[in-house]
């Protein structure tokens, strides 16, 4: 696909999808005309709409409607508009506090802190939360918040379908491992994803390690989701991990 996109083109592209991930409403040329007014009118939007259509990046729902970003258009914007996100200091602070509570509770298991971050991950993101803790050549899942894919996703058959493979371990485990192979937090959005019921998702996912312990945290939900900030919390959450991990060095114990 074509990604040699003039500057209004980009400008235009970036404007839809970060009003589409907002308001989850179809954006027509009269929501973009008030940002660019008078430098370009709403027929000259409605060109370039209509060119980024051509070009696999907007599709129409309806006739009548608004654009929408396709998996291109939110590839392209991940890729090259989106601006790092930013956590309030609540999140900052569950996210550590689900972390570093064993400090006290010194005997608590590796996996049981990652039932509890995964657990704070869902609440925070409002998407079903996703980890993986590989230990002595065993490894567990650990699933969260299925009923936010469910609201998540307008159609029932693919979220039911979807349901069914988070209850795979190996489906959890080859979701989280496919974009984890290096370090940092990685994005697949829809048919980047190998299982064809994940196909209408995107996964945000982070490896970690330490302690005797390797495995990857994540959320997953619909193809419109808050990308930077969600980036941002598996990014701090991972890094809060592996450092703390770290630092409990021989204290490890069992999965369970």
């Amino acid at each position: 696909m074509q990604t040699g996109l003039t500057e209004k083109q980009r400008r235009i592209l970036e404007a839809v999808v970060v009003s589409y991930i907002r308001s989850g409403v179809p954006v027509g040329s009269s929501n973009l005309s008030r940002i660019w007014k008078p430098e370009l009118s709403p027929a000259g939007i409605r060109n370039v709409m209509a060119d980024l259509g051509r070009l696999g990046f907007l599709v129409k729902p309806h006739i009548s409607a608004g654009r929408v970003p396709t998996e291109a258009g939110y590839r392209f914007y991940v890729d090259r508009f989106m601006k790092p996100g930013s956590l309030s200091r609540r999140e900052i602070k569950a996210i550590h506090d689900a972390v570093a509570r064993d400090a006290v509770e010194s005997r608590l298991s590796v996996g049981r802190i990652l039932e509890r971050v995964s657990k704070q991950i869902e609440s925070l993101s409002h998407m079903a939360s996703l980890a993986l803790l590989e230990t002595q050549g065993d490894y567990s899942t650990y699933v969260f918040g299925t009923g936010n894919i469910v609201s998540g996703l307008a159609d029932l058959a693919q979220a039911t379908s979807l349901l069914r493979v988070l209850e795979s371990r190996e489906a959890v485990a080859r979701a989280l491992l496919a974009g984890t192979a290096g370090a940092g937090v990685t994005v697949t959005i829809g048919s980047e994803n190998r299982s064809k019921p994940m196909k209408g998702c995107s996964v945000v996912s982070s490896p970690y390690r330490g302690a005797g312990a390797r495995g990857a945290i994540g959320v997953i939900g619909p193809l419109r989701m808050e990308y930077a900030r969600l980036v941002a919390l598996i990014d701090f959450t991972s890094r809060e991990l592996t450092d703390h991990l770290a630092k409990r060095g021989g204290r490890h114990h069992s999965a369970n």
